[in-house]
Order: C-alpha cells, then structure tokens, then sequence
C-alpha cells in the first residue's frame, strides 16, 4: 500500500496480517481513495459524552437520537430475568443500580448479550467495585 499526499509525498505503511485479513474486503487494489480534512465536523470527535447522574435526574426530556454516557460503580443488581420479546425472540434482562462518586444513583436495564458479558463481573465476593461505563 502507498499513501500519497497533495504533495507527492509517499510513505510505504506496513499492515499487520491480523489487520490485513479483517480489512481486505476494504482496502482494494489498483483504486484511489480520497481522504479529506474536515474544518468542521458534524460528528462529535470525542469518544465518550459524559453526564453525571443528577444531570440526568434533572433533564426532562432526553431527544430520540441524544446520546449520552454516565460512568460509576455498580452498587447493587437484580436477579437476572428470562424475557420473551414480542417478537418472540428469547433474551435476558438484568437491572443494575450505578452509583457515582456524589452518591447519585441510576437503574439501568440491561438486555441480551450485555447481559452474558457483565454477569461474570458481578461476583458477590469481589473485593474491589466494579466501575461501569454506559
């Protein structure tokens, strides 16, 4: 692969055959693609949008398509739950209380295959808290 620039310049990138073969229906041969800088993005360029919780608690209306993250420890959780969706798919549900570091608190519901991956975590005897980001 060649990367060139406006001014000619060229580098020889070396790509990671793990990387290669999960990008090689991507990157085609023999075709140029075009990368732009862009003055002013219409996307957010930070990775993470963060609320506190009483942010949260005191919005009162959060828009469709608004995203946001919150952070803290888990402080306690329901049993998970089997649940039938009405389309009649088979899922899981677990509810987590999260709990930041002014003592705010939030539920969250988590379905599906959150579920299976965050469960392991959730040991009664664990020693130290288990931070998540939502």
């Amino acid at each position: 692969m060649v990367l060139q620039d406006k001014q000619g310049g060229r580098i020889y990138p070396t790509i990671p055959r793990s990387l290669a073969k999960k990008y090689i229906s991507v990157i085609l041969e023999f075709h140029i693609t075009r990368v732009e800088h862009i003055e002013n993005p219409t996307f957010p360029l930070e990775a993470f949008r963060f609320w506190n919780l009483a942010e949260v608690h005191t919005v009162e209306k959060v828009e469709d398509l608004e995203l946001f993250d919150i952070i803290g420890e888990v402080f306690r959780k329901e049993d998970p739950r089997e649940l039938v969706t009405s389309k009649g798919i088979e899922t899981k549900r677990l509810v987590i209380i999260v709990e930041d570091l002014e003592k705010n608190r939030i539920s969250c519901t988590l379905f599906g295959e959150t579920v299976d991956q965050i469960l392991p975590h959730l040991d009664d005897d664990r020693l130290e808290p288990l931070i998540v980001v939502l």
